[in-house]
């Protein structure tokens, strides 16, 4: 469980990298968009028969690097895609973790509850379980990317988050 939430802040850290990213790529694709309306617009109103063949390389090579900028912001795009992806299946994982701890809980007191044992050892299956798992388990403190991206949009920046581990103290 402590390499999966271990994994998991290097994935939400790489998420939040890669939205900064993202950022970059859109606004990027914006302005090289923006400027090739202006140039197609200065040259349709300034272009005479003479120097045609020239400026249609110039519109030319301006489209090529337009495509080619959103082809990387495509490309950037489904990066973050998919560290959603992953930090979801991390995520899961750990839940899942500490699911099967909470059962393997829950069957070792109830095994301890149905043997006769003596009253000494009675003491630890007292500890209600839901507090053991408490004090065991991770909690996170944030939203789910995924739904904080609904919420707020993809330009609002993912919140750090904090990860409590709760350690098991008599």
């Amino acid at each position: 469980m402590e390499r999966g939430i271990k994994i998991h802040n290097q994935i939400y850290k790489k998420l939040q990298d890669q939205q900064k990213v993202c950022w970059l790529a859109n606004r990027k694709v914006a302005y090289k968009f923006d400027t090739s309306k202006k140039i197609n617009d200065y040259i349709e109103e300034n272009v005479s028969a003479h120097g045609e063949r020239k400026t249609q390389k110039a519109i030319n090579k301006v489209q090529n690097h337009l495509q080619e900028t959103l082809k990387q912001a495509k490309r950037t795009e489904q990066k973050y895609k998919n560290l959603l992806e992953q930090e979801s299946r991390i995520r899961s994982s750990v839940k899942k973790l500490e699911q099967d701890i909470v059962k393997m809980i829950e069957f070792q007191v109830n095994d301890r509850t149905r043997t006769s044992i003596p009253v000494n050892s009675r003491i630890h299956t007292i500890i209600p379980i839901q507090t053991l798992v408490q004090r065991m388990s991770s909690k996170y403190q944030f939203t789910m990317p995924q739904e904080f991206n609904e919420k707020n949009g993809f330009y609002a920046r993912l919140p750090d988050f904090e990860l409590i581990k709760r350690e098991f103290r008599r």
